[in-house]
């Protein structure tokens, strides 16, 4: 009496992209509305499911994408605005990893250590050193 159960073939990419937009959100600074708890339960489905790689990769491609805009902003700042800038957005980048660390706990104590690659917050900080303090 085995029932296979069928999942969505879709079932990573709409979960990807709730999650997508929820970080898209917290780097809004808008992240009030959120629920993190369903949040952390989509992101842990997709790590048990075996889209680890997905939402891993996912997740550096869109802070990727983010700090390059924030580079432009900082760059454009100018001489006394320059240091304050660059400040504001290292104090709102480690708050918005943070945040995310917390959304994707799991993959950072399963995925991350079996893949032997960097934590969450870990890679937040390579990324801004790489998108912002190397430019």
């Amino acid at each position: 009496f085995k029932h296979s159960v069928q999942m969505d073939p879709n079932y990573a990419d709409n979960t990807w992209n709730l999650l997508q937009n929820a970080i898209h959100e917290i780097h809004k600074r808008n992240a009030s509305g959120l629920s993190f708890e369903e949040l952390y339960r989509n992101a842990y489905n997709m790590v048990l499911h075996k889209y680890g790689d997905k939402l891993y990769n996912g997740l550096k491609d869109v802070v990727d994408e983010h700090l390059r805009e924030v580079a432009n902003q900082v760059s454009e700042s100018v001489d006394d605005d320059f240091l304050s800038s660059l400040n504001n957005a290292w104090s709102d980048h480690k708050t918005s990893m943070l945040m995310i660390r917390d959304i994707l706990m799991y993959m950072d104590r399963v995925y991350v250590v079996h893949n032997n690659v960097a934590t969450v917050y870990d890679l937040g900080l390579t990324l801004f050193k790489n998108n912002i303090a190397r430019n």
